[in-house]
């Protein structure tokens, strides 16, 4: 067997060779004990390698396998095994990682935390702020003994206040607005949020003018009990944070009679780099959408809207604060339309994002 002949050139400080020198490995079957002196070279026909004697043991000279390194110890290596310093050994070693790997790209700690966890904190450290959101049911018809869904929200924000509410077709003792954040009514229980009709007249503030206790306070615009229509303006109420819902309804708990309801609110929500801005054919919480969606998606919001009979007159800006025109159609207010705006990071594809969720519409996209 022919064994590769090893050549070490010599070059003086200015860069000029000055020849090289032959060397040629001592052949062995298998590795000596000890080596006669430090550099000695011998070639192992057991594992076809080179090896040095550095004057304690053999060395592989060139590029060794990673087992084969002096500052490693690797035994029995199996798959996802990764390798961790041993102080003790002042090796080294292979082990199994104190994780589980669940999928492609979700890998659980021994929190349950998972990359995409991670990597949506960061969002939130980086490009993620607080934006002001504002939602406007515009007039909206709710059938006797129904209720209607308005507004739904998956993320990370706070509930400021609901400025303006009205209603007519029944009395003011039958109005159920609720606003909830993460399950918890603006009141600390499941009833109406103020300024609601029903709340307004057990405050003892069924009249119009301005009213306060100190916590709360609105300006009541309209109460006719002989038409029944009731308007009110909220100016002050406590804030909410939440942590992963905001929802708000109304319930029409007069059985006989339909009602005309409007609900005006203003939140704010933690958003990303993108929103999309899309119409589905009908109402789904957003706490529904979330399990259909990427994990990415940092918020959902749901708005049902009575403004418009075409979504395609619904721009961007009607979504977050702007003011806008009323089309008060008879249309629009027996048959509103949902809205949903995901929020999503800068280098994700929305289709991406959307996963199982399929829209009837999307009408924007990269808008914010």
């Amino acid at each position: 067997m022919s064994v590769t002949k090893f050549y070490i050139n010599l070059y003086d400080r200015d860069g000029r060779s000055l020849g090289a020198v032959e060397l040629e490995p001592r052949l062995v079957t298998e590795l000596p004990s000890k080596g006669s002196r430090v550099g000695e070279l011998v070639f192992n026909l057991a594992d076809s390698r080179v090896y040095y004697w550095n004057g304690s043991e053999w060395a592989i000279l060139g590029t060794p396998k990673l087992s084969e390194l002096l500052e490693t110890e690797i035994v029995s290596p199996s798959d996802q095994q990764m390798l961790i310093y041993d102080a003790s050994k002042e090796k080294w070693v292979n082990t199994d990682p104190n994780v589980t790997i669940v999928g492609d790209e979700v890998l659980r700690g021994a929190d349950n935390r998972t990359l995409t966890d991670l990597y949506n904190h960061l969002q939130y450290l980086g490009a993620h702020r607080l934006q002001a959101k504002k939602y406007d049911s515009g007039s909206i018809t709710v059938a006797a003994g129904t209720k209607q869904d308005l507004l739904s929200v998956s993320g990370i924000g706070r509930f400021l206040k609901q400025i303006y509410v009205s209603m007519s077709g029944s009395s003011y003792s039958n109005s159920r607005f609720h606003v909830f954040a993460d399950g918890v009514g603006a009141m600390g229980v499941e009833v109406d949020v103020f300024p609601g009709p029903a709340i307004l007249n057990a405050m003892g503030w069924g009249s119009t003018g301005y009213h306060s206790d100190g916590i709360f306070a609105c300006r009541v615009t309209e109460w006719d009990t002989t038409n029944n229509i009731y308007k009110a303006h909220g100016y002050k109420q406590p804030e909410l944070v939440f942590r992963n819902t905001l929802e708000s309804d109304y319930n029409n708990i007069d059985t006989a009679n339909d009602v005309t309801i409007q609900q005006v609110i203003i939140y704010e929500l933690f958003v990303a780099s993108k929103q999309a801005l899309m119409v589905i054919p009908e109402y789904i919480s957003a706490r529904l959408l979330r399990k259909l969606v990427d994990k990415r998606a940092s918020a959902i919001e749901v708005h049902t809207v009575g403004q418009f009979e075409k979504e395609e007159e619904i721009p961007y800006g009607e979504f977050v604060g702007t003011k806008r025109e009323h089309h008060l159609t008879e249309l629009a207010r027996r048959k509103p339309l949902t809205y949903v705006i995901i929020t999503y990071p800068e280098n994700v594809e929305l289709e991406k994002i959307l996963g199982r969720f399929k829209p009837k519409k999307i009408l924007h996209d990269n808008i914010l």
